[in-house]
């Protein structure tokens, strides 16, 4: 099954590189089957769908800001558990990737198959009028790198 994992962030907004560094964390370990394909993209919003509509199974790595106890939390859901669990979110991507999937799939295209998310919690900005500016991701999210990179590999041969 060709398989996309697709990093999303803003690496010049520190931990929300979260995405990225993961994705590129797991291209450097050369871990993964030939039949995959490695994207990191800086926005979600319907430009997603010529990346994803190529794709039979879609691992999507992205951030959630969540509150100061789930900083560093991770979770895997699929398109049906993200929309059912109440994750203190601000979606900061632009339109939600529910908005493109179903998209894709009312404009015909029968990719992809499969979603999976692998969300990781970040702190939540204090003055969202303010962005922070920083390419440096936090030491405590740096160090959780390998392990939901491993998770996520691990999904590959399922």
């Amino acid at each position: 099954m060709n398989t996309l994992i697709l990093g999303l962030g803003n690496d010049l907004r520190g931990d929300d590189a979260i995405g990225f560094k993961i994705v590129d964390y797991i291209e450097q370990q050369k871990q993964y089957p030939g039949n995959i394909s490695i994207a990191n993209l800086p926005a979600a919003g319907l430009n997603l769908i010529s990346y994803v509509s190529r794709y039979e199974r879609v691992f999507i790595v992205d951030s959630v800001e969540v509150s100061d106890k789930q900083v560093g939390s991770f979770w895997k859901l699929d398109p049906l558990e993200l929309a059912k669990i109440d994750l203190p979110v601000r979606i900061s991507h632009g339109v939600g990737i529910h908005t493109v999937l179903d998209v894709t799939q009312r404009i015909g295209f029968s990719n992809p198959r499969q979603v999976k998310f692998f969300l990781v919690g970040i702190r939540r900005e204090k003055n969202i009028y303010t962005p922070y500016i920083s390419e440096e991701i936090s030491t405590e999210l740096k160090e959780k790198i390998p392990f939901i990179s491993q998770e996520i590999i691990k999904e590959l041969t399922f």
